[in-house]
């Protein structure tokens, strides 16, 4: 591997409202992910397997997030936001980042499934020359994140139509950008008192010709929403009733729980009916509270079992 770093700078600071209950005591990143891994574990492991140097930063639940990643060895290094802030909270850690000299720094959220490949992602965009490189997938229905490729890799345009799709990959929010670039947008910026925002960054930079795109042909998920999260999880389930257990759970065999993802720690009672939910971590399902707990119903129905 080069002697040139690269840091991958993992933002973990978000309240991930949208998955509300299961962030009320649990941190998105801390969120499972199947039996074996939270969701931060997926960037972590690239970041290592890559041998990268690393950097969290979280904000909210930030004890949590701390006490796990003492729980796993983690050596990187670990940011305390101010507040939340998105991209901005590379501009507030922006002179302990410079302490890292890195040449490029590559920015994911703590929120995706993937496996994408980041030593090949930082070869690609060496070998480009790009200024700023994204990670991108086979479309998708959301036409907020398409960016239209040249065969070469090289960004065209960005926020592409319906009716074209040629050429298109879906953005997936996981950039690689060359540090002196995101350091001079950064201090722009500070002048302009505005926050960073590396997807506007990117835009500016594609009529350059500065600007590429890593096709990524793996695996990848925003678990952002309950239906995604609940998806993720299900699809990972190889019990006969389709469910997904973490953790310890005391089920009832008089019980009938399919398709449902238990977090740990939840007891389901004799002639309980349920299906297709998420059951959170903590939650006692009996004929004699049955009437108190909470269904949060989302727009497909998901519902969220929670005391």
């Amino acid at each position: 591997m080069s002697s040139e770093r690269c840091l991958n700078f993992i933002m973990a600071g978000g309240l991930g409202e949208r998955l509300l209950p299961l962030t009320l005591k649990n941190p998105k990143p801390l969120l499972p992910v199947g039996t074996e891994n939270k969701c931060i574990d997926f960037s972590l492991l690239q970041s290592i397997s890559s041998e990268l140097d690393i950097a969290v930063s979280g904000y909210y639940l930030f004890n949590s997030l701390l006490e796990y990643l003492k729980s796993i060895n983690y050596s990187g290094t670990i940011f305390k936001d101010s507040r939340i802030c998105g991209d901005g909270t590379i501009s507030e850690h922006l002179n302990s980042i410079e302490h890292f000299h890195p040449k490029e720094i590559i920015v994911s959220p703590a929120d995706h499934v993937h496996n994408v490949n980041y030593q090949s992602l930082l070869e690609f965009h060496r070998h480009k020359k790009s200024q700023i490189t994204l990670v991108g997938i086979e479309p998708t229905c959301d036409p907020n994140h398409r960016v239209r490729v040249a065969s070469n890799g090289k960004a065209q345009d960005y926020f592409v139509p319906d009716s074209e799709i040629c050429d298109i990959l879906h953005a997936v929010g996981i950039y690689c950008v060359d540090f002196e670039l995101l350091k001079l947008a950064i201090n722009q910026r500070r002048v302009r008192e505005s926050k960073i925002d590396i997807k506007d960054l990117f835009i500016s930079l594609i009529s350059d010709g500065c600007a590429y795109v890593y096709r990524h042909d793996g695996f990848w998920r925003d678990i952002g929403t309950l239906d995604r999260y609940y998806e993720e999880n299900i699809n990972r389930s190889c019990s006969t009733n389709g469910n997904l257990f973490v953790g310890h759970n005391v089920v009832s065999e008089k019980a009938s729980v399919k398709k449902c993802v238990l977090l740990g720690e939840v007891e389901i009672g004799d002639d309980i009916v349920v299906s297709d939910a998420i059951i959170n971590t903590g939650t006692v399902i009996n004929n004699q509270n049955l009437e108190a707990v909470n269904f949060k119903v989302t727009e497909k129905d998901r519902k969220v079992i929670s005391l």
